[in-house]
Order: C-alpha cells, then sequence, then structure tokens
C-alpha cells in the first residue's frame, strides 16, 4: 500500500462456508476506493455478487439472475429496468412493508440475549 499510494490491493480471502478453491479478491479499504468496483473497465463483474461465491445455476433454471450479470452484458439494463419499474409501480406496498419488517426486527431485535451471544462469541 504504501509503495502504490493505494487502498485498493489483491489479497486472499480467509477459509470459510462460502469461499470456492480460488480465494482471490481485490480488497478496497476506504471510501474514496469504493466506487472503483463500479467502474466495468477495471472490474469484471460477471457471476460475481459477493466475494467469489457463485450458486449453482440448476437453482435457477440454468439462468444467471440479474445480480450476476456484468454490467455490460445485454441482459443487465433490461433486467435491472424491469425490476426498477415493478418496485416503483409498487412502491404504496413495498416501502410500508419494507418499513415495517425492519422496524419489527429491529424492535424485537435482543443484541444482549444468549441466543445473540452464541452468534457473536469471540472464543
Amino acid at each position: 500500500m504504501e509503495k502504490y499510494q493505494s487502498t485498493v490491493f489483491r489479497t486472499n480471502m480467509p477459509p470459510g462456508v462460502l469461499i470456492p478453491s480460488n480465494p482471490k479478491v481485490i480488497a478496497l479499504l476506504d471510501a474514496k476506493s469504493f466506487p472503483i468496483i463500479f467502474d466495468t473497465t477495471k472490474v469484471l463483474r460477471r457471476d460475481v455478487l459477493d466475494g467469489t461465491y457463485m450458486p449453482s445455476t440448476a437453482y435457477t433454471g440454468g439462468y444467471r439472475v440479474c445480480a450476476y450479470l456484468d454490467p455490460s452484458e445485454p441482459n443487465h439494463a433490461t433486467l435491472k429496468s424491469y425490476f426498477a419499474a415493478l418496485l416503483a409501480s409498487q412502491h404504496t406496498k413495498f416501502i410500508p412493508l419494507f418499513q415495517s419488517s425492519t422496524s419489527d426486527m429491529f424492535l424485537n431485535w435482543k443484541p444482549n440475549s444468549p441466543k445473540m451471544a452464541r452468534h457473536t462469541s469471540t472464543h
């Protein structure tokens, strides 16, 4: 980082459940470097949503869903426009449902409960 004066670098992801055999990733360390992941001339976005994990297309009938399409692919813009129009047409139902669902979730969240302590334990 010091040599190239950059907060973007290549690294390997630690082992985990959703990490495939190739753990190579690009790390972004600050908000200034974050927009680079949306620059399709610098970052290939095909079959990538989070890390290096891509679920089998057998789950979606052999189709790659919009989230895994590169923005340069023709179907990406078509599907993205469709979903945006669908959400816009249902905004009077979708937004209140989203707000009530997230409100209930946070109201029922008990960070000091034994169940939560099990999931956040550091040992």
